[in-house]
């Protein structure tokens, strides 16, 4: 008895945080985050743009194809809003609600170190965001096809979503005391040269050079040490 209360309260805590973010993501401005009123230009300007002239693009096709067909359904930019926050966030819910122990540590986690932040502003990250899910079970369950389906249906939608293809690997990787030998040093290298190595993860994918400063969030640093 016991058990199936604390599984009540947990589904409870993590489907009440997840329907309430959904309604804040669906009904925000567009001043909220810097990227929404570029979006919904480009929204509106989609109404007018060919099908061919998408899939000749080749940048994030996944995510244009996406709008279009939104944008022949609806002109309303608020209901496209909520449409990406079911969407980006459905199977998220889904596999906190699952696969969670700990409810007020695993929300407090997404908020804090997790890309919260991320589904205020951009809409094609958090789309491509959204195939993590099935990418972890697949991974999970070794099911390599649908794995690399899953990893090019993200980089359909935006480019840096490759970087899930690290799943497989780091899900069946096993560590033992040996590892504390290598991790540490691989931690500091990575914190020492971090912008360099970003510059580089930016271009692998694609993306335009971004300007970086020091958030000093040495705080979560800490807490992830």
């Amino acid at each position: 008895k016991r058990y199936e209360d604390n599984a009540f309260s947990r589904q409870l805590s993590i489907s009440a945080f997840f329907l309430i973010w959904i309604v804040l993501l669906s009904l925000r401005d567009v001043t909220c985050g810097m990227d929404l009123a570029r979006y919904e230009l480009k929204f509106s300007e989609s109404a007018h743009t060919e099908w061919s002239e998408i899939w000749r693009s080749g940048k994030d096709v996944g995510y244009y194809l996406f709008q279009k067909s939104a944008r022949t359904v609806t002109a309303d930019f608020g209901i496209f809003l909520s449409l990406v926050a079911v969407l980006s966030l459905g199977g998220i819910w889904f596999f906190y609600g699952r696969e969670s122990e700990c409810a007020p540590l695993t929300i407090a986690l997404l908020v804090t170190v997790a890309p919260f932040t991320m589904y205020f502003s951009g809409l094609r990250q958090v789309l491509a965001m959204a195939f993590v899910v099935p990418a972890w079970y697949c991974a999970k369950h070794k099911r390599w096809g649908w794995f690399i389906l899953t990893v090019f249906l993200t980089f359909l939608f935006h480019r840096s979503g490759v970087v899930i293809a690290l799943i497989y690997p780091l899900y069946h990787l096993r560590l033992s005391r040996k590892w504390v030998y290598v991790l540490p040093p691989a931690f500091l290298l990575v914190l020492l040269f971090n912008k360099p190595i970003f510059r580089v993860l930016m271009q692998l994918a694609g993306e335009e050079e971004y300007p970086m400063s020091d958030t000093g969030a040495y705080a979560v640093l800490i807490l992830l040490v």
